[in-house]
């Protein structure tokens, strides 16, 4: 992750980012050649101490989704009580309740997980 200003220096592009964003640089095996074309699959990992609450012993997180496939892995500990969107969980490689989200359409899935411990 760059700031716009950094990728403005390099100079590849017409249009300039606005300088005060977060974006994305990655570089690739090789040059893509003219008329070719790529795929590029972007995989990121965050957390979200915001919005995370804690209601009478119960876990709640609440955020919209805007990739088409989204991935939420609940803490260590903590097994699910009611998720508000369809989702297919599974369990992760260390037992942890895994959630993934498909979101075929063009917005945001608004998605709220609840869940407590074990």
């Amino acid at each position: 992750m760059v700031t716009g200003k950094s990728v403005n220096a390099l100079g590849y592009y017409a249009t300039p980012t606005d300088p005060e964003s977060v974006v994305v640089q990655g570089d690739l095996p090789k040059a893509v050649a003219e008329g070719e074309s790529v795929r590029i699959r972007v995989e990121e990992t965050y957390t979200d101490p915001a919005g995370y609450t804690l209601k009478n012993g119960e876990l709640e997180w609440t955020r919209t989704l805007g990739r088409p496939l989204n991935y939420v892995t609940l803490p260590d500990g903590w097994t699910l009580t009611s998720v508000n969107t369809p989702a297919v969980i599974t369990l992760d490689a260390q037992g942890r309740t895994m959630l993934r989200f498909a979101n075929i359409r063009n917005d945001q899935l608004a998605v709220t997980i609840k869940a407590k411990k074990r």
